[in-house]
C-alpha cells in the first residue's frame, strides 16, 4: 500500500508542475489547463519508474526538454548504450529531441535511461 501512495504522491506532483493559468485581461485567472506534452511524458516517467527498476526504453518515452539553470546546458541521464554486442551505463545529455555525448548525436546507441 506504500508504494500506491507514493506513486500517487509523484502523480499530484506531475499533474502541479504542468498547471498552466490562462489569465483574463484583468489579470485574474479564467481557467486552468494542463501542458498536455509534459504531463503524458511525466505520467509515463511515474509509472516506468514503479514498473520496470527505474529503466525507461527510449521507445516507451524520452526525458521532458530541459536546460539546468546552473550549468546552462542540457540535463544529463544516466543511459544504457549499446555498441554493437557490448552494453554499457553512461551518462549523456537530452536536447533538441536528441541525445549528445559532447558536439555528437548518440540516439542510435541509447536503448533506456533513468529519470533523474
Amino acid at each position: 500500500m506504500q508504494e500506491l501512495e507514493k506513486i500517487l504522491e509523484d502523480l499530484k506532483e506531475v499533474f502541479e508542475q504542468n498547471i498552466v493559468k490562462e489569465l483574463n485581461g484583468d489579470g485574474t485567472v479564467d481557467k486552468y489547463s494542463l501542458n498536455p506534452w509534459h504531463t503524458w511524458s511525466d505520467i509515463g516517467e511515474v509509472i516506468c519508474k514503479y514498473m520496470n527498476d527505474d529503466w525507461i526504453p527510449v521507445e516507451k518515452y524520452l526525458p521532458k526538454e530541459g536546460v539546468n539553470p546552473i550549468t546552462n546546458d542540457f540535463y544529463e541521464y544516466q543511459v544504457t548504450a549499446k555498441f554493437g554486442e557490448c552494453i554499457d551505463i553512461r551518462h549523456y545529455k537530452f536536447g533538441r529531441g536528441h541525445w549528445w555525448h559532447g558536439p555528437a548525436i548518440v540516439d542510435k546507441y541509447v536503448i533506456a535511461w533513468q529519470p533523474l
